[in-house]
């Protein structure tokens, strides 16, 4: 009898780390977004469209065309990629609920036995600027746990284009520019710029430099 109870307690005390690690590993209460920095009054094309008037009327002193968003510009943009093409009903600041105030939200079948609930939550698509540093982030909810995948790129740009140069990638606190993560980036390089032309976003993923490109 004491064997059996020292096997089944040393399986429960596995189970327990097990998932006490996976909890840890996968927990990320850090960043929100900072719903006072959207102006839905702000179309993409009226934000886009004046930067590029001011960097043309720049052009004639500095030659060349600089083109910079703000914060709120681009948590602004986000927004309404997100309005226009995922939840047209989307409200972070006056939702009254899950299917307005968040991104989306996804109900799991009933016949499916989940732990911490029955849906999971895309809560928000923000970004956030630091100097020359621009970090995109997504929070959501699953499973009972706060997470977030957050890319931070630094921004080079040569004669013809922009590039987004990644340097860290995490979901939550699990780097996503390891090796092995680099391996599964491989196999979905043409996957997410199929994405990116889905949505028609000016991007093209390379996955052998890290970078995302955008022709100016």
């Amino acid at each position: 009898m004491k064997k059996l109870f020292g096997f089944i307690l040393s399986i429960c005390l596995m189970v327990l780390v097990v998932v006490g690690l996976f909890i840890y590993l996968f927990t990320d209460n850090g960043g929100e977004m900072d719903v006072d920095q959207i102006d839905p009054t702000l179309t993409t094309e009226t934000i886009v469209s004046s930067k590029f008037n001011d960097g043309f009327q720049n052009m004639k002193d500095t030659y060349s065309i600089d083109v910079n968003f703000t914060e709120s510009e681009l948590n602004t943009l986000l927004y309404n990629f997100v309005k226009k093409n995922i939840n047209s009903d989307y409200d972070p600041k006056n939702g009254k609920n899950d299917q307005t105030k968040y991104v989306k939200e996804i109900i799991f079948p009933t016949d499916i036995p989940v732990v911490g609930g029955k849906k999971a939550i895309i809560k928000h698509l923000y970004g956030t600027i630091n100097e020359d540093k621009v970090t995109i982030n997504m929070t959501f909810k699953c499973f009972g746990i706060n997470m977030r995948i957050y890319f931070t790129f630094n921004i080079t740009e040569t004669e013809e284009s922009y590039v987004l140069n990644i340097e860290k990638a995490y979901f939550s606190k699990i780097s996503l520019t390891s090796s092995v993560f680099k391996k599964a980036f491989v196999s979905m390089e043409s996957t997410i710029n199929e994405f990116f032309n889905t949505y028609n976003l000016p991007f093209t993923f390379n996955v052998n430099n890290m970078n995302l490109i955008t022709s100016k």
